[in-house]
C-alpha cells in the first residue's frame, strides 16, 4: 500500500526488538546471582558490625539485611531452576548467617546480664573476642563481593578458646558462693556462644570458591 506502511512495520519491528532486549536484560539469569552476591555481602557486614558492637540498632540492621538476602535468594532459586548445581554454596552461606544471627542474639543476652562491673577482665576479653569475630565476618563479606577469589580464612577458634578460658574460669571461681554467681555463669554462656559462632566461620569461608 505504499512506503508508509513499510515504514510503520519497520518501526514496529525496531520497537519490538528494543523491548525484547530490555526484558532479556532484566530477566537475564546471571542478574539474580549478582544481586544475591551484593546482599549476601551486606548481610555479613551487618553481622560483623553487630558482633563488634551488639545493640538494638545493629540487631535491626541484621534483620533488615537478612530479609533482603532471603528475597534475593528466592529470586535466585526461581531463575536457576534449569541449572540448580550452584545453589548449595549459597544455601550454606545464608543458613550460616541465619544461625549466626540467632547466636548473636543469645550472646548479647548473656553478655548484657553479665555486666562489666562483676569481672571487668573477663568482660574485656569477651569483647575482644567478639570484635575479632566481627572482623572475620567483615572479611568474609569482602570475599563474597570479590567474585572469583576465595573467601579469607577465619581466625582460629582454638585461639579464642584459649584466650577466654582463664578469665571466665576465674570469674566463676571468684563468685561461686555469692549472690553474683548467676551473672558469672552468664560469662560462661557468653563464651560458649562466642566459640560456636567462631567455629561457624570456617565452613562459610570454605564455601567461597564454589560461589558462582
Amino acid at each position: 500500500e505504499g512506503w508508509r506502511t513499510g515504514l510503520v512495520r519497520i518501526e514496529d519491528i525496531v520497537i519490538g526488538v528494543v523491548v525484547s532486549v530490555v526484558v532479556g536484560l532484566v530477566f537475564w539469569p546471571r542478574r539474580a546471582e549478582v544481586g544475591l552476591r551484593r546482599v549476601a555481602a551486606d548481610l555479613y557486614r551487618c553481622l560483623g558490625a553487630a558482633a563488634a558492637a551488639p545493640d538494638v540498632e545493629h540487631r535491626k540492621a541484621v534483620r533488615a539485611c537478612g530479609r533482603r538476602a532471603e528475597a534475593a535468594y528466592t529470586q535466585y532459586l526461581s531463575e536457576t531452576a534449569a541449572a540448580p548445581e550452584g545453589r548449595r554454596p549459597w544455601g550454606l552461606l545464608l543458613a550460616a548467617a541465619d544461625t549466626a544471627r540467632n547466636g548473636l542474639r543469645l550472646l548479647e543476652y548473656d553478655r548484657t546480664r553479665m555486666g562489666d562491673a562483676l569481672c571487668p577482665e573477663t568482660a574485656t576479653v569477651l569483647d575482644a573476642a567478639a570484635a575479632a569475630l566481627g572482623r572475620d565476618w567483615e572479611a568474609i563479606a569482602e570475599g563474597i563481593e570479590d567474585h572469583g577469589h576465595p573467601l579469607p580464612a577465619p581466625g582460629d577458634w582454638i585461639t579464642a578458646a584459649d584466650s577466654t578460658r582463664g578469665p571466665v574460669v576465674s570469674c566463676l571461681a571468684a563468685h561461686a558462693d555469692v549472690d553474683d554467681a548467676p551473672a558469672a555463669v552468664r560469662a560462661a554462656f557468653a563464651r560458649e556462644w562466642l566459640l560456636a559462632l567462631t567455629q561457624l566461620t570456617a565452613p562459610v569461608a570454605a564455601s567461597g570458591p564454589a560461589l558462582h
